[in-house]
């Protein structure tokens, strides 16, 4: 059998995983599907055509970062520039080449770009080339392209929207709770914790990002539903979504150890919010919706007992309304979450892709 060589930028968390599960299943399978040919972080980058040995692969996959491996010889720095790496791929003339892209880094658009007008395969773990410009995403459309794990990890909120839209379906309306650290938030909030103490205690936990204000001014999830949108074949772009911070705008330019300690003002505001909400029957939850081409991210008073209003701690959900089942919505609920559930998501983009190519 040919084996397909897969060049991955990012080996951070999920990173390393993607790499156990493409090892994991050589050893499983007894076969060589898959052959990195290329590494990359955000300093360094290896690129050996005949493969990259599977001895420092393995050596990437148990370090707790990935500077001290890719410091050793062999590897090249970069700046974040990647054109290095395609003028290698260029004289190396490889063909049937698959790029996973496990960073976090809109860096690695113009490098996925390049790669796209060669039609080569993309799996993508990270949002953000697919929320820049409304023509990019079309553009790395138009390649076999995987990114399912870049919502609802371990979740089949993609592969569901994209089931439906094959089948002549025209999505009328999304609903849904995307994040699990603002869903801890949301019912720890209903059950009588004060704001700044949960935020502080999420961040301590590695719930959120290191500044956890990326989570709570709804930044991640307008990525998440603006993907939706523009794969539901709506034109839209980052700045079209109306996003409601859960902090104030004067918040934002503080630094992040000030704007732990002034969350502290918020609490008497959440206690009430929620306080009233229940005497009604009622709660909030951090919701992004996509209706009628438009996209609104922010928290939204629901009925308790409503599928939304039910959801407890980190679960997901997304509620999917088409043209034809208008009063019967394709529901996904789970605790997808995290950097196994995201690179197993990685490596059946990788493996469906080329089984469907190839076959």
């Amino acid at each position: 059998m040919n084996t397909i060589p897969v060049i991955q930028l990012g080996i951070g968390n999920v990173g390393r995983e993607v790499i156990r599960n493409v090892l994991e299943y050589k050893y499983r399978e007894g076969n060589r599907f898959f052959r990195y040919i290329g590494i990359a972080n955000s300093k360094s980058l290896l690129f050996q055509p005949d493969g990259i040995p599977e001895r420092f692969l393995e050596e990437i996959t148990s370090a707790v970062g990935s500077t001290e491996v890719m410091s050793q010889t062999g590897c090249k720095r970069h700046n974040g520039d990647l054109s290095p790496l395609l003028q290698e791929l260029t004289r190396s003339d490889v063909r049937d080449l698959s790029i996973i892209d496990a960073t976090d880094s809109d860096a690695t658009t113009p490098f996925l770009l390049k790669c796209a007008e060669k039609g080569t395969v993309l799996v993508l773990a990270n949002k953000k080339p697919l929320v820049s410009e409304d023509a990019i995403f079309r553009s790395l459309k138009r390649v076999p392209l995987g990114f399912r794990a870049t919502i609802g990890a371990g979740l089949p909120i993609i592969p569901a929207v994209q089931e439906l839209l094959q089948t002549g379906h025209r999505i009328q309306k999304i609903e849904g709770c995307f994040s699990g650290s603002l869903g801890i938030l949301c019912s720890s909030l209903e059950a009588g914790e004060s704001f700044s103490d949960v935020v502080k205690a999420l961040k301590s936990k590695g719930y959120t990002e290191p500044d956890p204000r990326e989570d709570l001014s709804g930044k991640d999830i307008a990525r998440k539903i603006l993907i939706l949108s523009r794969l539901s074949g709506y034109h839209l772009e980052l700045n079209d979504l109306i996003t409601e911070s859960l902090f104030p705008e004067e918040m934002v330019s503080v630094p992040p150890d000030t704007f732990l300690s002034a969350i502290r003002i918020l609490d008497d505001q959440y206690r009430e919010m929620f306080n009233r909400a229940l005497q009604k029957n009622c709660t909030f939850r951090f919701v992004a919706t996509l209706e009628k081409g438009t996209c609104r991210v922010g928290m939204k008073k629901v009925p308790g007992d409503s599928l939304i209003g039910r959801l407890k701690g980190a679960e997901k959900l997304a509620v999917i309304y088409t043209d034809r089942d208008e009063d019967d919505p394709v529901i996904i609920r789970g605790a997808g979450a995290g950097a196994k559930s995201a690179a197993k998501d990685v490596f059946d983009d990788l493996m469906e892709i080329h089984k469907r190519t190839r076959y």
